[in-house]
């Protein structure tokens, strides 16, 4: 026979599983985009990043104009 403090003990460690999961979610979406940790590297090739991010951002860009259908927009800019 199942004794009160048995079933007490099984829904909470139902809920705390629970609570344990959704916490781990919610700090997966909290962490810091690549971008602001990229940055916070102090490191000697810094224009390396840059021109990497301004090939990102570009890349970007076109893909954003093929996407509207708008070849005109990007070559104007």
């Amino acid at each position: 026979m199942i004794r009160l403090q048995d079933l007490d003990f099984q829904i909470r460690r139902c809920f705390e599983d629970k609570l344990e999961k959704q916490s781990k979610e919610k700090n997966q979406y909290q962490q810091p985009p690549y971008w602001s940790v990229k940055n916070n590297v102090k490191n000697g090739n810094s224009v390396y990043q840059d021109i990497k991010q301004q090939w990102n951002e570009a890349i970007q860009d076109m893909e954003h104009c093929l996407d509207r259908n708008d070849l005109k927009g990007f070559f104007s800019k």
